[in-house]
């Protein structure tokens, strides 16, 4: 992947600082000052990403997550994104068999069987949902566990996080 120019690492930069800021349009203004041989780098496509998901726009996200799928296969965080945005868009079977197939290429990511853990518990699928949490907790450990007892996503199986 080729480096940024420095005009463009600047733009990414303040784009990255108004959506810290909570402005997203003011982020994609930014964005799209980027030169557009660059518009594809992994860095721009993630805010993008993230400029899209503040706003609520799963639709998009889940367009920009299939680019960052094809553009860069072996980062794990396009397929991440890809699988959230249409778990937003509570297609929670597509986002499932969207991720399920990176487990091999990710084996250490505790954040691939965490998500499946997420998707198949909206699913009702609360025994697997529980399986997959498991999985991800003795990948990540405690900070996985203490996530899991806060996220909303997987009141189903709350009772049984230990």
């Amino acid at each position: 992947m080729r480096f940024l120019a420095s005009s463009d690492a600047m733009h990414l930069q303040a784009a990255q600082g108004w959506l810290e800021l909570g402005n997203p349009v003011e982020a994609r203004a930014e964005l799209d000052k980027i030169d557009e041989l660059f518009r594809l780098h992994p860095d721009i496509l993630q805010l993008r990403w993230h400029i899209h998901a503040k706003q609520g726009k799963w639709t998009v996200c889940a367009d920009v997550g299939r680019i960052m799928t094809k553009v860069v296969p072996d980062v794990v965080q396009g397929w991440i994104n890809l699988a959230n945005s249409l778990f937003y868009l509570r297609k929670y079977k597509d986002a499932y068999d969207t991720l399920f197939p990176t487990l091999e290429r990710f084996p250490t990511n505790p954040y691939i069987p965490y998500n499946l853990a997420c998707y198949q518990c909206q699913l009702g699928n609360l025994s697997e949902a529980k399986a997959w949490l498991d999985k991800a907790i003795d990948i990540g450990g405690e900070r996985i566990q203490e996530t899991a007892l806060m996220d909303p996503d997987l009141d189903g199986i709350k009772d049984r996080i230990a």
